[in-house]
């Protein structure tokens, strides 16, 4: 996931815990709210996003992301299957992240 935010021109707020090992990849809620991404695009596996409980966690209503109401979701099956269906969750993500600049951008 990290490795598509970066290839469509995003920044991986963790991507230092790109190891191998599925348990050195976990992240602490702390972490996340120290890390204050301005996006979060959340996929649950099997099931919708649950956004209330996301901003419902302790401290992330500091986090910019939440604050900001820049929480999205993409299907889980764009994602975590191989083949070209990542491409479409690759595109989703770009449009995302193209949709916040174009928001943050300065009025001319």
């Amino acid at each position: 996931m990290g490795e598509l935010i970066e290839l469509v021109g995003g920044i991986d707020v963790f991507a230092e815990r790109r190891d191998p090992a599925a348990r050195d990849r976990l992240v602490e809620l702390p972490e996340v709210v120290a890390a204050n991404p301005q996006i979060i695009i959340a996929s649950w596996c099997g099931a919708e996003v649950d956004f209330d409980r996301v901003r419902s966690r302790s401290g992330f209503e500091r986090v910019a992301a939440v604050r900001d109401e820049q929480l999205f979701e993409i299907s889980s099956d764009l994602l975590l299957q191989p083949g070209p269906r990542v491409l479409e969750g690759a595109r989703r993500i770009r449009e995302i992240i193209a949709e916040w600049r174009r928001v943050q951008a300065p009025a001319a």
